[in-house]
């Protein structure tokens, strides 16, 4: 997943900036990804946070410190994430993250605890329930399992937050 970072960078995101009409700027950028591809958002947001200002990991924690970090190394996770941020000198109105995963998804379990701590560092990060407010927002479906058919639904929920203009 780093060397994905890595990948991203350097070749991916100036190949689709040269063959497509896009505006090449953090603010016009998100990324997001299911399940391990939400684990490697969390990687971007810490090490590509200067190409994006959207986040949106879905059913998937950061496995910074360790696998399933956000369940099993919850304050070390968080602290990672703060201290990564503060570090490159992004403040919370630097950044968006949308968080989304279901009641019965297998990631709930970890995602959940990594959530409720990040909402406590309120330098950094702003929590809300309105998506369009605060810096973070968290949706969890009910009875809503590790599925396709429910990414879509998290994702027709945010885009409009995300990308306003294009809706």
């Amino acid at each position: 997943m780093l060397r994905f970072q890595q990948e991203l960078r350097n070749d991916l995101i100036p190949a689709v900036e040269k063959a497509f009409s896009v505006r090449a700027c953090r603010e016009c950028r998100a990324i997001g990804g299911f399940s391990m591809g939400g684990v490697t958002t969390w990687f971007a947001f810490l090490e590509n946070q200067d190409l994006f200002s959207v986040f949106l990991p879905l059913s998937g924690d950061c496995w910074q410190v360790c696998g399933l970090g956000g369940g099993k190394e919850t304050e070390k996770t968080v602290r990672c994430l703060h201290d990564h941020t503060v570090e490159q000198g992004y403040k919370k109105e630097d950044f968006r993250i949308y968080v989304g995963t279901g009641d019965e998804d297998i990631a709930y379990l970890n995602l959940t605890p990594q959530i409720e701590a990040m909402k406590k560092c309120t330098d950094l990060f702003e929590f809300s329930e309105k998506p369009e407010e605060g810096n973070l927002h968290y949706t969890v479906m009910e009875n809503a399992p590790h599925m396709y058919e429910k990414v879509y639904q998290h994702i027709y929920h945010y885009m409009p937050v995300i990308f306003p203009e294009k809706v």
